[in-house]
């Protein structure tokens, strides 16, 4: 007996304990609601626990949720890190990333991502010190099923997720202070500046990083990729964006411009899905 209590005491000192992680993932249906102003916003949905593709989608959007137990200065240095990673057939591809400031004020760290059928980790890091780790949960994705399979394990995806009569792209040699195009015009010379520029006519929630993509339309019809640019948006709500490109119109033909979120994006592999925000047509001569 003795002996079996000098092993335990020794195992005690000597074998590693895994620390417990100070904050929980929950993941929750995405929703939204209309606001007076014609917008929209979010909210917070059904928690899940099982997860698969709605039939007719690609991916399932969900909102992650990471409800504080302490103030986040107290376990980062500077910011809270999170990423979403995606296994499949021994890769892990990043689909997803967001970071929160130390002196966030907030009770629950929030962001939405979308999940491709598959294994999915997700983990929150202390972002200078990214082995330190504050949350992680690894979830498996099931393949689209009929809704009549087992409702429950069924998050649908709204088949339009923007209302884009709300949105346009101008094609524009500037923007006076008061936020209107000037010179906007959908041709242009070979070789010459143009300014891209997103308008709304509503609000729209910060979800994250919006990517400009650039296509030549080939005589087929067919969309050639030419050079996309990911564009960080600062506050919480917005309305516009624009940056002004020089290099990608050397050559004369016809060109389509679309803006969509990086995340949209990077899940379905182009910038030229069915999610996008808006799209145009530029002429170069």
């Amino acid at each position: 007996m003795k002996r079996l209590w000098t092993l335990f005491l020794l195992c005690a000192a000597l074998c590693p304990v895994k620390a417990k992680e100070p904050y929980q993932i929950k993941l929750h249906d995405y929703a939204t609601a209309p606001t007076s102003g014609g917008g929209t916003t979010a909210l917070v949905g059904k928690e899940r626990q099982q997860f698969a593709v709605a039939m007719g989608e690609k991916t399932l959007r969900l909102q992650v949720q990471i409800p504080l137990s302490s103030p986040l200065g107290a376990k980062v240095k500077s910011r809270a890190y999170l990423k979403v990673v995606h296994q499949d057939k021994g890769r892990d591809t990043p689909v997803h990333d967001w970071q929160w400031p130390a002196d966030y004020k907030g009770k629950v760290l929030t962001t939405e991502a979308y999940f491709l059928p598959g294994t999915h980790i997700i983990s929150l890091h202390d972002g200078d010190q990214q082995e330190v780790l504050l949350a992680k949960r690894i979830i498996h994705v099931g393949e689209p099923m009929s809704a009549k399979a087992d409702p429950s394990n069924i998050t649908s995806v709204p088949n339009a997720p923007y209302d884009r009569k709300n949105f346009n792209i101008w094609t524009t040699k500037s923007i006076d202070d008061h936020w209107k195009p000037v010179g906007a015009s959908n041709k242009i010379k070979a070789g010459s500046c143009i300014t891209l520029f997103f308008d709304s006519a509503v609000k729209l929630k910060n979800l994250g990083m919006m990517r400009w993509g650039i296509y030549k339309i080939l005589p087929n019809g067919r969309e050639e990729y030419v050079n996309q640019k990911d564009q960080g948006v600062q506050l919480q709500e917005w309305r516009r964006l624009s940056y002004e490109e020089c290099s990608d119109f050397a050559s004369r033909g016809q060109y389509r411009i679309y803006l969509s979120t990086k995340d949209d994006a990077d899940v379905h592999s182009g910038v030229n899905n069915k999610n996008y925000l808006a799209k145009t047509d530029l002429w170069v001569e």
